[in-house]
């Protein structure tokens, strides 16, 4: 059978055309008078379309006493409100109250913003944990449950998703922002399972998310690495052995690089000299030794010290690096083209394209 030759640099373009495309159709589901920042940090009205009361109606149980829970379930809010309102905001304090609350409203949607530990979640003055929050959960078998909280890693043990009606990211501490982009996401996905909703209101959510994904991107990426506003504790244990596998990976030691200013490329003058200070020289015993010469230009001052010892490195100079996923995460049409595209991009001869 005859190969198909693709043309990357084509690819390329096409890929750059659709990620326009698309944030451009996003920006269009906005009054242009409104900014994100005010979407996001101001409870108030953003150009909402009129849906009749029969529709799905979303529900944001909150912490209101907790200023991250608070200002994340107040974002969720407005973004949500901003395309569909059918949104409500409802602050409880105990899990009695929040259960006279899902009671009386019958939620369609559910979204769930607190704080939580490995144990289990804080609901105001009462703390659950996560095997009978999993039961509670359980009542609403005709509810979507959208968790925006930390450590569901830990959930994910005890939850019971067989009718497919809970969404949770499965991780430990998260970043509030991240918390918002995958509520945003998730409620296209539970949108999608009630007949009521026609596929623009879907696709309006999808908009939404990746509006706010291209907007906060620089938020959302520092707050993987390190959260701002974090929601969820670290898991101690998870880390450690992350901990533990990076130093088997890497036994001979490890070694901050130089200070790199901003906006100079690796591959300049300056920093091939920086470089070239550090001097690196293989035992037969399999151990190294590091040296740090000076130049002209530069001391031994300019170089962060080695880390001969790699056991003394903090978790903070030992960031995992990952090879680059060839799938983009989304779903549907628009995720079967980006997921082609990614394919074809980042395969063999991406020099070519670059």
């Amino acid at each position: 059978m005859k190969k198909r030759i693709v043309n990357k640099k084509v690819l390329l373009v096409t890929f750059i055309a659709l990620f326009f495309l698309v944030s451009s159709a996003a920006i269009n589901i906005y009054n242009t008078s409104s900014t994100m920042s005010e979407i996001q940090d101001k409870p108030v009205v953003i150009s909402a379309d009129v849906y009749d009361s029969v529709m799905p109606q979303i529900y944001i149980f909150y912490y209101d006493d907790d200023k991250t829970v608070q200002w994340t379930a107040i974002a969720i809010h407005n973004y949500l409100f901003s395309v569909y309102n059918q949104t409500y905001l409802y602050p409880v304090n105990s899990i009695l109250q929040l259960k006279l609350a899902q009671d009386k409203l019958c939620p369609d949607i559910a979204v769930y913003v607190f704080q939580t530990d490995l144990s289990g979640v804080y609901i105001g003055s009462d703390f659950v944990s996560w095997s009978a929050f999993s039961e509670y959960l359980g009542l609403y078998d005709d509810t979507m449950h959208i968790l925006s909280m930390g450590n569901t890693y830990t959930f994910n043990y005890f939850a019971d998703n067989s009718s497919g009606n809970l969404f949770y990211m499965q991780k430990d501490m998260v970043d509030a922002t991240e918390a918002i982009l995958f509520t945003l996401w998730s409620v296209s996905g539970a949108m999608s399972t009630f007949p009521e909703a026609d596929d623009d209101l879907v696709l309006d959510f999808k908009k939404l998310a990746l509006f706010y994904f291209g907007n906060y991107f620089n938020e959302l990426f520092s707050g993987a690495i390190s959260p701002n506003k974090p929601l969820g504790v670290v898991n101690q244990t998870k880390q450690e052995l992350h901990r533990q596998a990076v130093l088997a990976r890497f036994p001979n030691g490890a070694m901050r690089l130089p200070y790199i200013p901003p906006g100079e490329p690796l591959t300049s003058n300056k920093t091939a000299e920086l470089l070239d200070l550090i001097k690196i020289e293989k035992k037969e015993d399999g151990s190294a030794s590091i040296t740090i010469e000076s130049s002209d230009d530069f001391s031994s001052q300019d170089v962060p010290p080695p880390l001969l010892d790699i056991g003394k490195a903090g978790v903070s100079d030992l960031i995992e690096l990952l090879p680059i996923p060839l799938k983009s995460g989304l779903d549907g049409p628009v995720g079967s083209v980006v997921d082609f595209l990614l394919e074809q991009i980042l395969s063999s001869d991406i020099g070519d394209v670059l």
